[in-house]
């Protein structure tokens, strides 16, 4: 199992029904593209959701991988992302192939 963890800390968080798109940091990784998130946190405890990572673009490029530490702007698609915004976390574990 891995984890995987993303602050988004992105003043400017496109957050839609069904997807959101979200400028931050790898906390805990690496993420992948099809990687899912099972929680955002924000204040007050965590909310369950599902969004799947379909884009990761960081220097101007678009990546497959996102390692620790690394900023970048995620693509997300799922339910649950009216709950994300500036300043909240994303969780998530992930089977190992």
């Amino acid at each position: 199992m891995r984890h995987i963890e993303f602050d988004i800390i992105d003043d400017e968080v496109e957050a839609g029904i069904r997807q959101v798109v979200a400028g931050g940091r790898c906390i805990s990784g690496p993420i992948f593209v099809d990687d899912v998130f099972t929680a955002v946190g924000v204040a007050g405890g965590a909310q369950p959701t599902r969004l799947r990572v379909v884009e990761i673009r960081a220097y101007g490029q678009l990546l497959n991988q996102l390692d620790a530490v690394v900023t970048a702007q995620l693509l997300l698609i799922g339910e649950g992302g009216g709950c994300c915004s500036a300043r909240c976390t994303l969780y998530g574990d992930v089977s190992a192939d």
